[in-house]
């Protein structure tokens, strides 16, 4: 990468991966649904190779591959980033002290 790829909202080239949490976006004309679709095609088609949605209401986290049917993950259990590198949004709340709904 150069310094000129760099840009104050976003990159020329595609990260490997995305991590998206709930948004707060206009969605008068969309759907939550609709739009996590739309932003995730978008980023797959940019480059990116893995999209995380973290969705706090229903406690868990969307794991959307290019070209693969999606997963929806309890964020209680060990969620892969990249090979060898995994993250536990419960089980980091419990340890910080953060109760939830989820045991």
């Amino acid at each position: 990468m150069k310094a000129a790829d760099i840009k104050t909202n976003y990159l020329n080239i595609p990260a490997n991966i995305a991590i998206e949490i709930d948004t707060k976006a206009d969605l008068t004309v969309l759907t939550f649904n609709e739009y996590i679709k739309l932003k995730t095609t978008k980023l797959h088609n940019f480059g990116v190779d893995k999209v995380l949605w973290i969705l706090t209401a229903s406690k868990q986290v969307i794991v959307a591959l290019p070209d693969e049917d999606w997963l929806i993950i309890d964020w209680n259990k060990d969620i892969e980033i990249t090979p060898g590198v995994s993250f536990n949004i419960g089980s980091y709340l419990k340890k910080n002290g953060i109760e939830t709904d989820n045991p």
